[in-house]
């Protein structure tokens, strides 16, 4: 039986083509890592294969060059058996696309090239946000770069305010799988055991539905405003239209739609509404539920979105189960029809900015389409992620495993990161060691040694992460605290030295305007301590503390 699956291939090749070198594919990437591209590629049978050439080009169709030294021969164990390669591309430029294309070469010297892949090389363009999560993150939606939610496992629900990650009380610790809202104020979170919650701008709240306090599980939420919303999950799709929800009848194909799956949802308008199932999608058009049928898979769909009616992109995975493995495939429609395209990456979630600017993702692997190409990019995580979001104001985010956020930064060179443990004084001062070693000696010599001043001290360290984030993402509020600081330097080396000190008042008003600033960024809790602070620098009873003399100008 082996060996008849095995002669079934072989005639597979002479009848295509593929069997001058007779190599069978089984996978082919391409994946840049840093400032090099990893190209990998394993084979699932050859036959009469020697080896392998490996080319690189800038561009798809031609000026390919060789960039292994020396002929790569094959690791096969047998005419049927497949072997696995490695290269390492050095000689690469950062912020380039290239094309890599495989030669097999069988024992006669007959060669044939397999298809390029593209990669695009950009250094540093994924960096981790830092949160406090650990638990896997599902999906993240936002409106702007100041209001990002992120949501998942153990209903967990984190919000970003444009400098920080903050947790957020959900009210429950199932799994929550998908978000979307119509505003600030409008948002809905949506997960197991039948859950909706509703958020408010304020507090988030349970939404009771038609399948409330039922095993059911919501895996998406989507809506084309706040009185058309969609939420999909097993075997249920419910809308909402501003006054309540209701189970939708989903009559279909004349399908038993009660044991499916229903994954994700998208549309471009409440008339024009795609939900994937576990093999294919369903589309609305405001008034009945039609199979599409061009579009199937011997595996799930995971995510669905478009630029416009007629630009709308599935991805899926199948299992091809001739070669035992698995694939991601990616469907596309042009406003005439269906095509597809075959990945030997993962996929579970996609996000575009326009036609020609999108992303897909899973695993740790993030692929970016520009109208052209899917190029795969260095996401920097082994992290699983599943969900991504971004918008032309915000940038691109992807969440996943392990409280995993990653922030794009697209065709920026450098990065803005918060320096390690959260120091507020060295964010602000930078390396300076001197004023920094000045300030350790006043905690040390001075705070360290009164009740009061061990408060003070308590509540630095209790808000370092935040502040310092504030200050990392904000530079002219950086600079407005750096200068306050070392206005005030003076007068903290007297104290130091024991000798009289004095702070005039323009430093006490630029100290509460930097206060202002950072209450206005900041959590409830930092809220609530900064505008303690502000009232003890107000009443003068910082100064009284610790022996400071207030001059007037």
């Amino acid at each position: 039986m082996k060996l008849l699956r095995y002669s079934l291939v072989i005639i597979l090749l002479l009848m295509t083509g593929e069997a001058c070198a007779g190599v069978a594919m089984f996978s082919f990437t391409a994946k840049p890592q840093g400032q090099t591209v990893v190209i990998e590629w394993k084979t699932w049978m050859e036959f009469d294969n020697t080896g392998f050439n490996l080319y690189r080009s800038e561009k798809k169709d031609e000026d390919y060059i060789k960039i292994n030294d020396s002929f790569i021969s094959t690791n096969s164990t047998g005419p049927y058996n497949g072997g696995s390669y490695t290269l390492t591309d050095t000689a690469v430029a950062d912020r380039t696309k290239y094309y890599y294309r495989l030669e097999t070469v069988d024992a006669k010297g007959a060669s044939q090239f397999i298809d390029a892949v593209p990669a695009l090389v950009a250094k540093n363009s994924w960096v981790p946000e830092q949160t406090a999560a650990t638990s896997i993150l599902y999906d993240i939606w936002g409106t702007s770069r100041k209001n990002i939610f992120a949501v998942g496992e153990g209903g967990t629900i984190l919000r970003y305010n444009g400098f920080f990650w903050s947790p957020a009380a959900s009210g429950t610790t199932l799994r929550l799988s998908g978000i979307w809202g119509s505003s600030v104020g409008d948002v809905y979170a949506v997960g197991d055991k039948a859950t909706i919650l509703h958020y408010d701008g304020l507090t988030w709240s349970q939404v009771t539905h038609p399948l409330s306090g039922t095993d059911y599980s919501f895996y998406d939420v989507w809506g084309s405003s706040a009185t058309d919303v969609f939420a999909v999950g097993d075997g249920a799709i419910l809308h909402y239209d501003g006054a309540a929800w209701v189970r939708m009848n989903i009559a279909a194909a004349d399908e038993d739609w009660s044991g499916t799956t229903f994954t994700s949802v998208w549309g471009s308008s409440g008339t024009d509404v795609y939900v994937s199932v576990d093999w294919g999608v369903i589309h609305y058009d405001g008034k009945n539920w039609t199979l599409i049928p061009d579009i199937s898979v011997y595996g799930s769909l995971s995510a669905i979105w478009g630029s416009a009616a007629n630009d709308i992109l599935i991805t899926g995975n199948g299992y091809d189960k001739g070669k035992g493995k698995g694939y991601g495939i990616i469907w596309h429609f042009d406003g005439t029809g269906w095509v597809f395209k075959y990945f030997d990456y993962s996929f579970s979630c996609m996000w575009g900015n326009s036609e020609t600017d999108v992303f897909a993702a899973g695993g740790g692997t993030i692929l970016h389409y520009d109208g052209i190409d899917w190029a795969c990019l260095d996401s920097g995580t082994a992290s699983a992620l599943y969900g991504i979001w971004g918008s032309s104001e915000a940038g691109v985010f992807a969440a996943g495993e392990n409280g995993t956020i990653l922030r794009y930064q697209g065709n920026a060179t450098t990065t803005t990161t918060v320096p390690a443990g959260g120091c507020p004084a060295k964010t602000v001062m930078g390396d300076r060691g001197q004023d920094l070693n000045m300030l350790r000696a006043l905690r040390n010599e001075l705070f360290a040694k009164t009740e009061e001043g061990r408060q003070y001290t308590a509540l630095y360290y209790k808000h370092a992460v935040e502040v310092s984030a504030i200050f990392a993402h904000n530079e002219e509020l950086k600079e407005q605290a750096r200068m306050l600081m070392r206005g005030i330097l003076p007068a903290i080396e007297s104290i130091l030295a024991k000798r009289t000190a004095a702070i005039c008042e323009d430093k006490m008003q630029k100290a509460i305007a930097v206060i202002n600033a950072l209450t206005v960024q900041a959590s409830p809790a930092l809220q609530q301590d900064l505008t303690r602070l502000k009232q003890d620098i107000e009443h003068g009873i910082i100064l009284k503390t610790f022996g400071v003399m207030f001059q007037r100008d």
